[in-house]
């Protein structure tokens, strides 16, 4: 019921400039059915394990057993059995694209994830155990540690099986990175924004918005190419006229002498930036036709070099010309395309520049240009981890809230007492923080190393680089502490109010 109340309000929301439609928010079917069956039974399956040491009298709840140290033996199960299931696939034995190689992609990931939350109570017992030397709130908490090491593990186990899980699907992301990102080869140092207007401008109207964009604040310089395609004779094949000034035209090729009148064809390979489809350059002296007037070009047309642009793409294999050269074409509406400078100390520039292209023509389409290009899915990918990472961790804090709220009631009349006895409030709050930051660091040791484990593994199954972004781990882990530093902080109010005198009532 919870949640589809929560799902109406989805599109209420927005977390870094992504949001979703009630629509989207739709759990798988079979998914649905089994969570329904699978968590009741691990409820009442952990409940029984729980109570198989309490006997319920009519005098109330009695520990029958004390609590022996736990066993490692049993524990190392589900890591290395998940470890055993992923080798087969790291070594290339198994064909990665059957439904056996699922199966055990699966049942490893869940086993290993599955290490992390039994091997943190027996992590947290062997290394508090040792613990003890210093302050009032230090010896409080591990001293409540000691005495009920099950209880602290299981608070922060949710928190380091989720971080496991993040810190694997991260990496695995991180290491398929390469795959779906290139260098544009993108000069930011000469422009840092591009805006196109294909709907054509005479010249006058191209100086004009020229003109506009420079007076912007915060530009520093305006770069205009006014251009048009042309067709090439005896092909289905096209290419594209520049029309411009000396200055204009040296962006686009390498032009040591230039004068009114000279036209020049840029000659070149074809590469993944280029912007024209044409197979071969076009040659002096043949007849082409733009905006269906024809034009032969001249037979002393000088071949130049490409330039590479401020976005990193080249016009190879095109037609470059002052405006005496094509008198007849350089009147007519023709493709713009800007590349602006901007003052990076002013953050709004940017928005500014928009702001006048909107007013230029509302179809003037304005682009940041950046020295990498990932690709618009993969890029969907990392924010829906992101989301995904986030809010899973904040479903676990409000589960750690109300488990921690319940201890703090439970513990009311002990926190009275000490209040009574002189215990200072601060150093029982510090001690609850103790008690809290001690599993989780304890907790978030294993969370790494199965989780990094995991993606490598991944990485290495599919055949992607190995590679873990030692910066992604720590904001991973950094929202897992920050989650359980909130749950405390919050529960804080709660654990002063129950400090008070009224705390040592009892019915």
């Amino acid at each position: 019921m919870i949640f589809l109340a929560g799902r109406q309000l989805v599109d209420r929301f927005t977390l870094w400039d992504i949001s979703a439609f009630p629509a989207d928010v739709r759990p798988s079917l079979p998914l649905t059915a089994l969570i329904a069956v699978a968590v009741p039974a691990l409820a009442v399956g952990v409940a029984l394990g729980v109570l198989r040491k309490v006997a319920i009298e009519p005098l109330g709840v009695v520990r029958r057993a004390g609590q022996g140290r736990r066993r490692l033996s049993w524990r190392l199960l589900p890591p290395v059995a998940g470890l055993v299931l992923l080798a087969p696939m790291l070594a290339g034995l198994v064909d990665t694209d059957g439904q056996l190689a699922r199966v055990q992609v699966g049942g490893g990931a869940v086993l290993m994830l599955m290490g992390v939350a039994t091997l943190l109570p027996w992590l947290v017992e062997a290394v508090v155990r040792r613990l003890g030397a210093g302050g009032l709130s230090w010896q409080l908490a591990i001293r409540r540690i000691q005495m009920d090491s099950a209880s602290a593990a299981r608070l922060v186990s949710g928190v380091a099986v989720a971080v496991a899980g993040a810190i694997a699907l991260q990496t695995f992301v991180a290491g398929m990175e390469s795959a779906f990102t290139d260098e544009t080869g993108a000069d930011l140092s000469r422009a840092q924004v591009t805006a196109e207007l294909n709907e054509g401008a005479t010249p006058a109207r191209a100086r004009e918005i020229s003109g506009r964009l420079s007076a912007t604040p915060g530009v520093r310089s305006v770069t205009s190419i006014a251009y048009t395609d042309v067709d090439l004779p005896d092909t289905d094949n096209y290419s594209s006229l520049v029309v411009g000034s000396c200055a204009d035209l040296r962006e686009l090729a390498r032009i040591s002498r230039c004068r009114s009148g000279d036209t020049f064809i840029v000659e070149g390979a074809r590469d993944e930036h280029d912007t024209v489809d044409s197979a071969e350059p076009p040659r002096p002296g043949a007849r082409v036709t733009a905006q269906g007037t024809g034009w032969t070009i001249p037979a002393t047309a000088t071949q130049v070099k490409a330039r590479t642009l401020p976005d990193g793409s080249t016009w190879n294999r095109t037609i470059l010309a002052t405006p005496a050269a094509v008198p007849a074409l350089a009147a007519k509406p023709l493709r713009l395309r800007y590349f602006i400078d901007l003052d990076q100390t002013r953050p709004d520039t940017g928005e500014l520049v928009r702001n006048t292209a909107a007013q230029v023509s509302p179809l003037t389409a304005v682009y940041g240009i950046r020295e990498v290009r990932v690709d618009s899915k993969f890029s969907g990918i990392l924010r829906g981890t992101l989301v995904g990472t986030v809010a899973l961790l904040l479903l676990i804090g409000t589960s750690m809230l109300a488990t921690t709220l319940d201890q703090l009631r439970e513990r009311r009349a002990l926190l009275a007492a000490l209040t009574a006895f002189g215990a200072k409030r601060g150093a029982l709050t510090r001690a609850t923080l103790w008690q809290m930051a001690v599993p989780l660091a304890l907790g978030l040791v294993p969370a790494v190393l199965a989780g990094t484990a995991l993606g490598v593994a991944l990485l290495a199954m599919l055949g992607f680089p190995l590679h873990v972004s030692l910066t992604q781990l720590l904001v991973t882990v950094a929202a897992g502490a920050g989650v359980v530093a909130l749950v405390t902080l919050a529960s804080l109010p709660v654990q002063l109010r129950l400090m008070r005198p009224d705390g040592l009532r009892v019915e």
